[in-house]
């Protein structure tokens, strides 16, 4: 036990004076990379009861990093793994959601197991819905494509709408609700900005058709238009070039009208589509 708390001192004093110095932490981290005991030693505290959590943290950060250099650490990656998953249920939850992470970069099926049952189970008392859904997409194979589906028809809250909108591949079954989120003025830009690119990938004519039915309803100043008009832009010379540059009129018509930002945007977006012609 002696060991383990000399060891937290020495380390806390490392980390303090790493905020003021950037060389010492980076020799510090170098030498971690090749010391087979220390790492042990980091190991060991990872479940120490009397290492708070904001230690543990620290540790993992400093873990983390080193493998992306360490031999020695991929050498002992079994038992790196081992001391993460133990963690996935602590009670701090930055340091189960930290867990989480590092588990999802390398991924760790059992980690994806229990993300996903926060996805099926709606039960996010282990990382929150939405960080479960950016953790899984970070192996496509690990994130169901129909689960995906169902939060962006049902979602939780916003955040959890946005990461399933970065995490859908788009099918013909979602076209309809997809197009509703575009031209919902009641829902995030951050949200309706990730759904023409999805739209176009799906059924390119639709995401033509929208067009119309944005500038019908909500006028020139839309502000999805841009984020339309850059998809429209990415059809001209394939099978619906004639359309996109009938669309792409529509827009320029009525670009006189257009708040001078989006303006700018609109106008960056064709000038170097002409631009390539």
């Amino acid at each position: 036990m002696e060991h383990i708390n000399e060891y937290l001192e020495s380390l806390k004093k490392e980390v303090e004076n790493s905020s003021q110095e950037v060389h010492p932490h980076v020799e510090r981290l170098e030498r971690l990379g090749g010391d087979e005991e220390e790492m042990n030693q980091m190991f060991e505290m990872l479940h120490h009861p009397e290492v708070s959590p904001e230690e543990k943290y620290s540790i993992l950060q400093m873990l983390d990093t080193v493998s992306i250099f360490s031999p020695l650490l991929h050498a002992k990656m079994p038992e790196y793994v081992n001391a993460l998953r133990g963690l996935m249920e602590d009670e701090s939850p930055e340091l189960r959601h930290k867990v989480f992470e590092i588990l999802s970069v390398m991924k760790d099926e059992v980690a994806q197991e229990r993300l996903m049952g926060v996805i099926r189970n709606g039960d996010d008392s282990l990382v929150p819905f939405h960080s479960a859904i950016a953790m899984l997409g970070l192996d496509e194979k690990a994130l169901e494509q129909g689960l995906v589906r169902d939060i962006i028809m049902n979602p939780p809250n916003e955040e959890s709408l946005i990461q399933a909108l970065r995490h859908f591949d788009g099918d013909e079954e979602s076209l309809e609700p997809l197009i509703n989120i575009l031209l919902d003025n009641n829902i995030s830009m951050e949200a309706r900005a990730l759904v023409p690119e999805i739209i176009k990938d799906i059924n390119p004519q639709a995401l033509l058709e929208t067009v119309d039915i944005v500038l019908n309803e909500n006028g020139p100043n839309a502000d999805i238009i841009p984020f339309i008009a850059r998809e429209v832009n990415e059809l001209k010379g394939g099978e619906h070039h004639d359309f996109a540059e009938e669309t792409k009129g529509k827009i320029l018509d009525v670009i006189d009208d257009v708040a001078d930002e989006a303006k700018g945007f609109l106008n960056d977006i064709f000038s170097s589509d002409d631009d390539e012609e």
